[in-house]
């Protein structure tokens, strides 16, 4: 009898613990962000609503337009980046002439200019949407979010060394 009992308890927790893991949501509802960039997107995003305070409305518009201004940096830091690592491989092979240095003096200015001009248009647009003091907020959160990061990145890279440092130190 008090196998039978102990078994029908085991069974039926089993169960009751199985019927629980089945109704937990599948993992894909919540996507995980894998790359470090996406995380730091996503945590940007999260501090500008918060310090924004956006309206509904202005939320929907803002992000978009916001969406596009990342863009145009990403599109311009690559297009930068290829640019200067072809210079240095034109320089390294000595494969570099005075024209050929103006040329790439040239692009470069221009992509500058472009990205400039891009910029001030789109946040000619986020200006309409954001009330002055939002603006300002903003403007300010763009420059320090920047200075942070990289004071983050700076600290990181210090600990890590100590780190390889005291790895190394054996006594």
């Amino acid at each position: 009898m008090i196998k039978r009992y102990l078994l029908t308890t085991l069974i039926t927790g089993i169960l009751s613990l199985y019927s629980t893991i089945l109704s937990q949501p599948p993992r894909e509802i919540m996507p995980e962000i894998k790359k470090p960039e996406e995380k730091l997107e996503m945590l940007k995003i999260w501090k500008l609503t918060d310090i924004l305070e956006l309206e509904y409305e202005q939320t929907i518009e803002f992000f978009a337009l916001y969406k596009q201004l990342e863009a145009l940096r990403r599109e311009h830091l690559k297009e930068r980046m290829n640019l200067i690592e072809n210079l240095r491989a034109d320089i390294k092979n000595d494969n570099i002439t005075e024209s050929t240095i103006n040329n790439y003096i040239s692009q470069l200015t221009n992509l500058e200019e472009e990205l400039i001009e891009g910029k001030k248009s789109i946040i000619d647009q986020i200006n309409t949407i954001l009330t002055p003091v939002q603006m300002g907020k903003f403007i300010v959160f763009e420059e320090t979010f920047q200075e942070e990061m990289l004071g983050m990145i700076r600290t990181l890279r210090e600990k890590m060394e100590k780190k390889k440092e005291m790895e190394g130190w054996k006594p």
